[in-house]
């Protein structure tokens, strides 16, 4: 994508200085605003200074819980009433080895041009999410910044204990499914061609499961340059189609139907909304801001669609309970305690409520998931294994009418 140098003011009209990537100048504009500053000039430039060199964005940037112990580690050095530059140097020297020491590196130095904390994060967006930023921004307004850092923690160590569990639900089945399929291979390639030499020097012919397993294993043999091609290209085409945002949008879209996981990326994704808009909007982010920072860190751009749709109608003049009830992604209870929560005027402990009623069901969902997929597990690896001794035994009948019929 083009690079643009920017100019912008922050909100006390400090000047901000930087470089981002973006599809047009507009994008630029859309995302300064939604950090808290405002555009003065954008211009695209060749000069890469300032944007991570591609080798170091291959070697990937720091870890999701990094992150989280960054926020933590900030809220106890400013609680402590260490000066901020002190605390990232500190923090650099503890990062040692890591790329998140890279980037304190270069927000110390932003610091020590004379920018803010949030200006300097905004300048690593591969690092900080848009609503990291804007939340620092609010912290660093209202002298709340140790507040904040420690909201922003807590809900960083929630959302990497979330992938924790999506990553353990899926762990036991790929390892089943991985291990099933090695020892088939290991048949296909070793076993079959073996004795198949022998059954062909008695001119018997070998039975259909055992000759779909004698190709296979040829395939597995004489292509296996063409299979490893295809799924390279396979991977680098798919790459490139997630590129495209109408392409992005379908796919979301069409993961949120899958079975069994399906309900599950929809519930962590509404989980993950709604801690992120009470984070937002106790932190005193703008309603509207904040629906369209969390929209855009969800990961789902078919959610994020409906999100900013919910903002859309409520710049118009619409309750938000309304705007939720028409997006189609929030079930009836959580709509009730939209409609609680405007009424009340309670929305930000309200939806914590959602946020936790939809971490319940993300475990419900995790549950049944597991639940699910054992028998099935069983029954794809009882199907394989079936069809494999079909194809290994069955022969050996064979063989041993030829060798019976020749002993008559």
């Amino acid at each position: 994508m083009p690079l643009y140098h920017y100019k912008a003011r922050g909100p006390r009209g400090d000047a901000v200085e930087g470089r981002l990537e973006a599809a047009t100048a507009e994008a630029v504009a859309s995302e300064l605003m939604e950090g808290g500053l405002t555009p003065v000039a954008i211009e695209e430039t060749r000069d890469q200074g300032g944007v991570t060199p591609w080798w170091r964005r291959l070697a990937g940037g720091p870890r999701p819980g990094e992150l989280a112990r960054f926020a933590r580690q900030m809220h106890s050095l400013l609680h402590a009433g260490v000066p901020l530059i002190q605390a990232l140097q500190g923090l650099t020297r503890a990062y040692a080895g890591s790329p998140l020491a890279e980037v304190l590196q270069r927000i110390i130095r932003s610091l020590e041009a004379g920018h803010d904390l949030a200006s300097a994060l905004h300048r690593q967006p591969e690092t900080f999410s848009p609503l990291f930023v804007a939340l620092v921004r609010m912290g660093e307004q209202s002298g709340r910044l140790e507040a904040i850092f420690a909201a922003l923690a807590r809900d960083l160590e929630r959302e990497e204990q979330t992938r924790k569990r999506l990553r353990a639900a899926s762990r036991y089945p790929l390892l089943v499914i991985a291990v099933t399929l090695i020892a088939v291979a290991v048949i296909d390639l070793q076993v079959v061609p073996a004795f198949a030499q022998v059954f062909r020097q008695f001119g018997t012919e070998l039975p259909l499961p055992t000759r779909v397993l004698l190709a296979s294993s040829r395939l597995l043999i004489q292509g296996w340059p063409v299979l490893l091609l295809g799924l390279l290209l396979g991977g680098l085409g798919l790459r490139l189609y997630l590129q495209d945002e109408r392409s992005r949008y379908r796919w979301d879209r069409w993961r949120l139907h899958l079975p069994l996981l399906g309900p599950l990326l929809q519930q962590a994704a509404l989980a993950r909304f709604g801690h992120g808009f009470a984070l937002a909007q106790a932190s005193g982010l703008p309603l509207i801001t904040g629906l369209t920072l969390v929209a855009r860190a969800l990961g789902n751009r078919f959610i994020e669609s409906r999100i900013l749709a919910m903002r859309d109608g409520i710049e118009r003049g619409e309750r938000l309970s309304e705007t939720a009830r028409r997006s189609g992604v929030f079930d009836d209870l959580a709509l009730q305690m939209f409609a609680v929560g405007e009424t009340t005027g309670t929305l930000d402990d309200l939806m914590e409520e959602i946020a936790g009623y939809y971490d319940r069901e993300l475990d419900y969902a995790l549950d049944r998931l597991s639940a699910a997929v054992e028998p099935l597990l069983t029954l794809i690896v009882a199907l394989l294994v079936g069809l494999v001794a079909v194809a290994v035994f069955l022969p050996w009948w064979d063989l041993a009418r030829v060798v019976l019929h020749g002993g008559h």
